[in-house]
Order: C-alpha cells, then sequence, then structure tokens
C-alpha cells in the first residue's frame, strides 16, 4: 500500500502511528512535526522536527507573563456589557484563559501551512476521565487549507490507568484520612434519611477536598445536616445566546491585538472564529448545569432553614452555575483553598481568574500568604479567612505500623506532567525540554547515587501522549533506581522513606514538607519556579539547589551521597527556620484547621 507517498510533511504525536504510515507508503523522508518527548527522543530513526521549536525561553516568558492582563481586559470588557452577570463574565474570562492551550499551539504555524500540503495524524484511544486529549488541534487551526488530509490512527498500544487506592492496606488509608473522613460519610449518609421539616441549619456540599471535609465533619458534629448537591433533568432556561453578540463586539479588539501579537496573520481569523466558538460552547454549558441546579435551589431558599454552600473550587462549569443560582437566591458559598502553590509559585498569575476567591462569599486559606494573594487576585468578590492546613497533611507526619523494608531510602517525587492539549503554561518551557531536563536529573544524579532511589511517577489521569515517557525508559536502564509507576498519591507513601527529592512549586511539596522528613527541593527556574519571597525561606528551611546555579547537578549529588543519618542531622537544624518557613507559607496553625472554619461557618452564617 501506498497511500502516504505523497505527503512530506506531517503532524503526528505517535510512534506507533508513524510506524504505521511508513508501512503503508509514507516516506523515511517525510518531514515529521511532533510535540511528543517520545519521537523527539528517538529522533536519529526518523526525521523529526521539533514543532515547538519557535518557543524561546524569552518568547515563552513574555507569552506565558501577559496572559493575565489579557484575561483581565477579556473580563472587564465583557462585566461592562449590559445584561452579563459577574458569573458569566468569568465564564467568558475563563474560556479566553484556556483559548491559550490552542494559541499555543498555533504560534507553531507558518503561512506555508495554510496551503501547502500537510498530513494531520490523529490518535483514537484511551485517555481517562476527560477522553482523548492526546490530539493537537491541528485540523481545526489548518481548516483554510484545501490541501490538508486528516486520518484516524486506533491505537494498539492502549492500556492507561487512573489514580487509585488499591494495594494500600485499611490502615494506611485510615491513618491519613482520619476520623474526621468517617465523621462526614457518616453525617452524610445518615441526613439522607432525616426529614427536611426538622432540619434548621443546612451545609450543602459542591465539591470535596481535604479542608471541605475537615470542616464539615466539625459543623455536623455542632448538629449542622450534610447533603451534597442535587441536580435535576434539564430545564428551559432564557438562551444565553442572546448576549454573544454584544460580548464578542466588546472583546474583538483585544482578541485580535493579542492574536497579532503571537499568530501569522493567515490564521488571525481562524482563531477568532474558534475562541469565539469555545466562548459560546462554555457559556451555553454553564447554562445547561444552571437549569439544573434552578429548581433545586430555588426550593432549597424557600425553605424556612439557614443554609450555606460549601466547596472546593468553583471556577468550572457546574460550579460557576450553582455560584448563580446561589447569588440569586442569597445563599452563601464557602470555598476552601486548592493545595499550596499560588502563594508560592511565581508563575501563577495566569490562573488568577480561576482562583476559588472569585465566586465565593469567604475563602477558607492555609496561611496568611495565601490570604493576601487571594484577595489581590484581581477577580475577587470577597476576603479570605485563614485556619491552617488540613489535618490529612499533618496526618502525613504520623508512622506507618506497616514496615516497608525493602522501600528505598530516598524517594523522588516527580511533578513532572506534560502539558499536551490539557494544561496551561506556568513554565517557559517545552514538554521536550520538560522531559531533558526530568532525563538530566536521573543520569547525572539519582542513578550516581550510592543507594537505591525510588522514581515516584506523577498520577497523571489524563494522558497527554499515546506513548510511553521516555524518562521512563531511561530510568529502567538503572538497577539503583526503582520505578514506581503505580498511580498512587504520594501522601500515602512518604512514610516508606528517609529522604524525600521534589521538584517545581506545586502542591506536592506541602504533603512532603508536613511529613517531617527531610525534603531536598530543586527549584527550577524556568517551569514554576518560587516567588523570590519564598525562595528566601525555603533556603534555610529546606535543603533547596537552584537549577541554573554553576555545579547544580554535582552539587545536588553530592549532598545526597552522604549517609543519610548525616543528612537527617542536617535537617534538625534547620527546625526553627523551618517552623518560620511553614507558619508563613503553608500553615499559619498548628492544628485545628477543620474546628476553626466550622467555628468561623456557624457563627457568620448559621447561628
Amino acid at each position: 500500500m501506498k497511500q502516504f507517498k505523497d505527503y512530506n510533511n506531517i503532524f503526528c504525536d505517535s510512534k506507533e502511528a508513524l510506524e504505521w504510515l511508513y508501512k503503508n507508503g509514507l516516506s523515511k523522508d517525510a518531514l515529521v512535526r511532533t510535540s511528543s518527548p517520545s519521537l523527539l527522543f528517538d529522533k536519529g530513526h526518523y526525521n523529526i522536527n521539533h514543532v515547538e521549536r519557535r518557543w524561546s525561553v524569552g518568547d515563552f516568558q513574555l507569552f506565558q507573563t501577559s496572559i493575565n492582563d489579557f484575561v483581565k481586559d477579556i473580563y472587564t470588557a465583557t462585566y461592562c456589557v449590559d445584561g452579563v452577570s459577574r458569573e458569566q463574565s468569568l465564564a467568558v474570562s475563563i474560556a479566553a484563559l484556556v483559548f491559550h492551550i490552542k494559541l499555543y499551539k498555533a504560534a507553531c504555524l507558518t503561512e506555508l501551512d495554510l496551503v501547502e500540503p500537510r498530513l494531520i495524524v490523529r490518535v483514537d484511544g484511551v485517555g481517562g476521565p476527560n477522553g482523548n486529549n492526546m490530539n493537537s488541534p491541528w485540523e481545526s487551526l489548518l481548516s483554510v487549507n484545501k490541501n490538508i488530509k486528516t486520518i484516524t490512527y486506533r491505537l494498539k498500544s492502549n492500556k492507561w490507568s487512573i489514580l487509585t487506592t488499591q494495594g494500600l492496606s485499611w490502615i494506611s488509608r485510615y491513618r491519613i484520612a482520619g476520623i474526621g473522613t468517617a465523621i462526614f460519610r457518616l453525617s452524610v449518609k445518615m441526613w439522607r434519611y432525616i426529614p427536611n421539616f426538622f432540619i434548621k441549619k443546612e451545609v450543602i456540599i459542591l465539591f470535596e477536598n481535604e479542608l471541605v471535609i475537615e470542616t464539615a465533619a466539625s459543623l455536623a458534629l455542632k448538629g449542622v445536616a450534610l447533603k451534597y448537591a442535587e441536580s435535576l433533568p434539564e430545564n428551559n432556561i432564557n438562551n444565553v445566546d442572546l448576549l454573544i453578540t454584544p460580548i464578542l463586539s466588546a472583546i474583538r479588539p483585544i482578541v485580535q491585538r493579542r492574536l497579532s501579537n503571537w499568530i501569522t496573520p493567515g490564521l488571525i481569523k481562524t482563531c477568532e472564529k474558534i475562541l469565539y466558538n469555545d466562548i459560546l460552547e462554555k457559556t451555553r454549558e454553564v447554562r445547561h448545569w444552571r437549569s439544573r441546579f434552578d429548581p433545586y435551589f430555588n426550593k432549597v431558599n424557600k425553605c424556612n432553614k439557614k443554609v450555606v454552600v460549601l466547596s472546593n473550587t468553583l471556577l468550572n462549569n457546574k460550579g460557576i452555575a450553582v455560584a448563580e443560582c446561589c447569588r440569586e437566591n442569597k445563599i452563601p458559598i464557602i470555598s476552601t483553598q486548592h493545595g499550596v502553590t499560588y502563594e508560592i509559585c511565581s508563575t501563577h498569575d495566569e490562573m488568577s481568574v480561576i482562583h476559588e476567591i472569585n465566586l465565593s462569599n469567604k475563602l477558607i486559606v492555609y496561611n496568611d500568604e495565601a490570604k493576601t494573594y487571594a484577595e489581590n487576585s484581581g477577580f475577587n468578590n470577597s476576603n479570605a479567612y485563614v485556619v491552617g492546613i488540613s489535618s490529612r497533611h499533618r496526618h502525613t507526619k504520623l508512622k506507618d505500623i506497616i514496615k516497608h523494608h525493602h522501600a528505598p531510602p530516598i524517594v523522588f517525587v516527580s511533578t513532572n506532567l506534560y502539558r499536551g492539549n490539557l494544561n496551561l503554561s506556568s513554565t517557559w518551557n517545552t514538554d521536550f525540554d520538560r522531559a531533558k531536563e526530568e532525563c538530566a536529573l536521573v543520569e547525572l544524579v539519582f542513578s550516581k547515587l550510592p543507594y537505591a532511589v525510588r522514581y515516584k511517577i506523577y498520577p497523571e489521569e489524563n494522558r497527554r501522549y499515546a506513548d510511553r515517557d521516555p524518562v521512563l525508559d531511561l530510568v529502567d536502564l538503572h538497577k539503583n533506581i526503582e520505578l514506581y509507576d503505580t498511580k498512587i498519591d504520594m501522601r500515602y507513601l512518604i512514610s516508606q522513606h528517609r529522604v524525600c527529592v521534589t521538584t517545581k512549586a506545586t502542591s506536592t511539596l506541602s504533603w512532603l514538607v508536613m511529613s517531617g522528613k527531610p525534603v531536598v527541593f530543586i527549584n527550577s527556574k524556568k517551569d514554576m519556579p518560587l516567588t523570590l519571597d519564598a525562595n528566601k525561606y525555603f533556603s534555610k528551611g529546606l535543603f533547596l539547589f537552584d537549577d541554573d546555579d554553576d555545579g547544580f547537578y554535582e552539587n545536588i549529588k553530592e549532598f545526597l551521597s552522604q549517609p543519610i543519618e548525616i543528612i537527617e542531622k542536617q535537617w534538625e537544624k534547620k527546625g526553627k527556620d523551618r517552623a518560620l518557613m511553614i507558619k508563613r507559607f503553608f500553615s499559619s496553625f498548628p492544628s485545628g484547621a477543620g474546628r476553626r472554619a466550622a467555628d468561623m461557618i456557624y457563627s457568620d452564617y448559621l447561628k
């Protein structure tokens, strides 16, 4: 078969699909343009071109750091349109934020791509809870090109797993969850069977996280009913499409300026259309959820009882709809912080529009630094209340009664989650650059240590690429490195190790720090780096290594090659500095977060 012999320029992110193309006539000389780290690492066997090579660190930095101002302009322009609510303005702004995933890829294209023959290879396979997101948006971006051909290859290597607790003992799970989780689960079940006329105070749970569960459990002990929000079949509702035309007119100059700065002129109209369709789709989805929750919250509002909604992050379609329902029915919403990240990461501003505080009447946070950041996000309409970090974080300090003699003393907790077609930026690295930096750590540091090391993968649930991560292939080559690729959250495994190593300013760090184990933190200056203030405190409270320092790899290798006892003694000497660091950037109080949050909610909203 020679069906692909006439194509010499293709887009493909799958090694398996590419091998199939070669068997069906594709020339080995054809230019293969890809974002796939796996293909780019194996480019000696193919004519591979990094499709994202136009992104220098400087360009990427300018692109990423300018997103927030653009989104704020979109929000302001949308909110000024008559009849558009705050919630609808946020929905439009979030669509504009997420559109940057596609704009990033659009910036990789040239005018020739709009006219010359191109073959686009899509893959069909299991993609995780959010479906198949392994395909870049080349087909829609190049829709004006009459010489494109798109084919779909069904993956044979199609195994994929998601986050699990299988293999963990009940004791290990309970050690982290604690009695508060049991109280929460039992209370929710119990209140299902109690008639509404007996309920005078009620908390409605929309989305859970550690602090929601802990707070709700404390409220249950005060006699407050706990129930999950209920949605009903979709009903007719006013069509938001009527507002789309004035919204698009208001934001068009802002959009066109943004597009002209980053993409070739021939793509501007296409990208405008894609963004406007994304906005329409998002507002319709919010309306869909609004129609399902309206009857429920209207009914709640008519009941003779005090009610609040308690939730984790609200800035998704369902949460935006609920927030609008609650505002119109005068039902307060309390949201909780979703992990330690924005108060320590210097590249997190682009996501200000999806901050928890933007749709709640009160945000419960871990520390004063998080409060300050939240209240200055630029989109907020309320204030934050500091309660400390969740008890689940603190439970990582408890010993596991199950002995793990086989576990390596050092664990590298990888936070290497590729962007693919799903993630926002918070980085100035391409996925290929991320893979190269991760491989350098494996090759130049962990493989050289006199100890066994566990490489714990990030428990990625939504698949970015069809092929196996090349970093894992490298890990497999080294006898002293144990690959732990079961998708179990690291919080359940910390107790098995003596020293934890991680990188990037993510919420993973909070679990490691609160465990009390020695933490070696690699500050990646181009990929979710620390703020300058956090860097100052972390350099005293942790073992911190900046990856742009001279001799970085040799320095961290020498440090980790010390006897583990020596590392532990050095860790103990940092105790006072670490306490200051924890109070400022992790938890303002030593304990009692759920109780403190429940007392505030009860006093301010339910008394």
